[in-house]
């Protein structure tokens, strides 16, 4: 989009080649890792090549990557999501069966972070998923939220919180899932967006040296690791990118 190279294309299709040619799982989906497959599978990697696969549709307009993106979406309906707990486990078995059943562990981050690309999806392709993206929004807070705004890193299918620590990352996607929440008008959802953008301000990029940012953090507010992840610019960048998107048409829809 920035520099009309279609060389940038290409190397984009080789990768969903290798994508399917090395890391295509028996029963459906990818492996995170080759040529050594763990035995574990995980949900995560899907979420970004939804991701990705969402981001070259709406630059290129090829239908082919918005249908790659519809096998993954089906795959969460079917596969990730389980409709009982209202959650999406990390952790799966070479069939697809939830590592720990109906105790297997979630993390809110990720609920609010396929919320917002469900979104997306659903902007892109007609396809209603606001069934499950509200679900997984509404388990995320109701267990994975301290108020007002400590999105914890680890739930149990339960509800029983496994980790109390909280990272900056989460942040970051509550603001993007409520600011499209506030472009229908949600008065709850622009709440959460300025708790969220308020303690990820206060907490993770004051305070410390500039151009960098406090990354996680204990339950009594100390400073968990003594490095800087980078992939934490990836999710302040983004959130920003949508947030400032965003927010523009909810004060249309809000104040009109």
């Amino acid at each position: 989009q920035m520099t009309d190279d279609s060389q940038v294309i290409a190397l984009a299709d080789e990768t969903l080649a290798y994508i399917d040619a090395a890391m295509a799982a028996p029963h459906g989906g990818y492996f995170d890792c080759a040529p050594n497959p763990p035995k574990q599978l995980r949900q995560n990697p899907h979420m970004h090549l939804f991701e990705a696969l969402l981001a070259l549709y709406e630059v290129t307009g090829t239908p082919s990557y918005l249908q790659r993106a519809e096998l993954i979406f089906w795959q969460l309906r079917d596969c990730f999501f389980q409709p009982r707990s209202g959650t999406v486990p990390e952790y799966f078995d070479g069939e697809w069966m939830p590592v720990g059943g109906a105790e297997a562990m979630w993390e809110p981050g990720h609920h609010m972070e396929w919320s917002w690309l469900l979104s997306e999806f659903e902007t892109l392709s007609g396809m209603k998923t606001g069934a499950i993206a509200d679900r997984l929004m509404d388990t995320a807070y109701r267990h994975g939220v301290l108020a007002p705004a400590f999105i914890v890193d680890e739930v149990r299918g339960d509800g029983t919180i496994l980790k109390k620590s909280c990272r900056a990352w989460p942040l970051t996607e509550a603001a993007k899932a409520q600011a499209v929440r506030m472009e229908y008008g949600d008065l709850l959802a622009a709440d959460r967006l300025a708790d969220a953008l308020d303690c990820l301000q206060e907490r993770h990029l004051s305070g410390v040296m500039p151009g960098l940012w406090a990354d996680h953090f204990s339950e009594d507010g100390k400073l968990l690791p003594d490095y800087v992840p980078a992939s934490t610019l990836y999710h302040v960048a983004m959130s920003v990118f949508v947030t400032d998107g965003s927010l523009g048409h909810a004060r249309d829809s809000l104040y009109p």
